[in-house]
């Protein structure tokens, strides 16, 4: 009778157990979850490592980069990360800058009959991207041993870049007769708020 009992009570709990062996999500498992479209060399990362825009504030702009982790310690990796994140949104605001002046020298019509002047939008461009990545931070940072990288996301504000863009192109615009002339009679300051609010 105990034997018949004790079959009976074991397979009892062993259907029990498979009914109910489902395991809590460890920690692992949901980074896995959160981190499921980017991979690096068979590693997943976060989406940002990538660059994806969709889990970015839309309102700034940010660039990435990465550092082979240092013998030195994590605070000279995460400068070496995050001074190539920095080289590289200055880069992107520069070029971002330039679409911007040459649109709006046209928009306004401040090149009459003439080319747009490269040099001049060239180094005004250069000197926004200076002024720009001086108000940005460091907003991410992640490493991996596997890959021996460490990576951090550098941001800046979009309102940041249209301030500076706009003061320095009004100042830029004063020194360069030709422009300024042209500028004051189409009163085009409206203009070139608008061009640099559309990003």
């Amino acid at each position: 009778m105990n034997i018949i009992y004790l079959s009976l009570m074991a397979i009892f709990v062993s259907i029990f157990t498979g009914c109910s062996s489902q395991e809590p999500i460890t920690d692992e498992e949901h980074i896995t979850t959160v981190f499921d479209s980017c991979v690096i060399r068979g590693v997943e990362a976060p989406k940002w490592v990538c660059g994806d825009a969709t889990v970015q504030n839309v309102n700034q702009l940010f660039d990435v980069g990465s550092a082979t982790i240092s013998k030195l310690g994590t605070g000279f990796t995460q400068k070496e990360a995050s001074a190539e994140g920095k080289i590289k949104l200055q880069e992107q605001v520069e070029a971002l800058a330039q679409d911007k002046i040459v649109l709006f020298i046209r928009k306004a019509e401040l090149e009459v009959g003439q080319d747009v002047d490269k040099a001049f939008v060239f180094l005004l461009s250069k000197r926004i991207g200076g002024k720009v990545i001086e108000k940005s931070r460091v907003s991410e940072y992640w490493k991996n041993y596997h890959l021996n990288l460490a990576y951090a996301q550098v941001v800046v504000k979009k309102e940041t870049f249209q301030k500076v863009t706009e003061r320095e192109v009004l100042l830029e615009i004063r020194q360069k007769s030709v422009y300024w002339q042209v500028f004051k009679d189409k009163n085009s300051t409206e203009l070139l708020t608008k061009v640099l609010s559309e990003i």
